[in-house]
C-alpha cells in the first residue's frame, strides 16, 4: 500500500510516511453522502480530582473527548492519562 504519498496536510508530526492506496491518485475527487439524524441521548461525564499534599489549594485540570468509532485510535492516550 506505499503507491502514493498522502498529501503534506494529511501527514503527521512523528517520523512516518501515510500513503495513499492504489485507487487514490493525486486529485482524484470523491462524492460523500451522509445520513445522520439528530437525537437526544444520555451522555457521561468523568469528574474526579486527586487532592495535592504541597498546594491543595491549586488545581491542575486535564480534559479529553470520550467519543470514538472502533480503531479510531486519537482519543486513546488523553482518556488514559484520565484514569
Amino acid at each position: 500500500m506505499r503507491d502514493f504519498v498522502a498529501p503534506s496536510d494529511w501527514q503527521d508530526s512523528i517520523n512516518t510516511t501515510y500513503y495513499l492506496g492504489p485507487d487514490m491518485k493525486e486529485n482524484n475527487k470523491i462524492e460523500i453522502t451522509v445520513h445522520s439524524s439528530l437525537e437526544i441521548r444520555t451522555i457521561r461525564n468523568v469528574i474526579g480530582y486527586i487532592r495535592g499534599t504541597t498546594d491543595p489549594g491549586k488545581y491542575v485540570i486535564l480534559g479529553n473527548h470520550y467519543d470514538a468509532w472502533i480503531y479510531a485510535l486519537d482519543p486513546n492516550s488523553g482518556t488514559a492519562i484520565t484514569r
